[in-house]
């Protein structure tokens, strides 16, 4: 059986305008979800804090 492979050159393969615009939608969706996770932790952190504090706030006016 022969091998029938064509060598290409050392070049990227060319992209157009739609492929960019794929690109972009995905890393702005990635963002997004980043930005909502990020907001979540503080809010988390915050809220642990704020407990924390009202717990000892309670122990030490007893």
């Amino acid at each position: 059986m022969q091998d029938n492979i064509v060598p290409l050159p050392n070049r990227p393969a060319p992209v157009n305008d739609f492929w960019f615009a794929q690109l972009e939608a995905r890393l702005s969706r990635i963002e997004a979800i980043v930005a909502k996770v990020e907001s979540l932790l503080w809010l988390v952190i915050a809220s642990f804090a704020l407990i924390s504090g009202l717990e000892l706030i309670r122990i030490v006016t007893g």
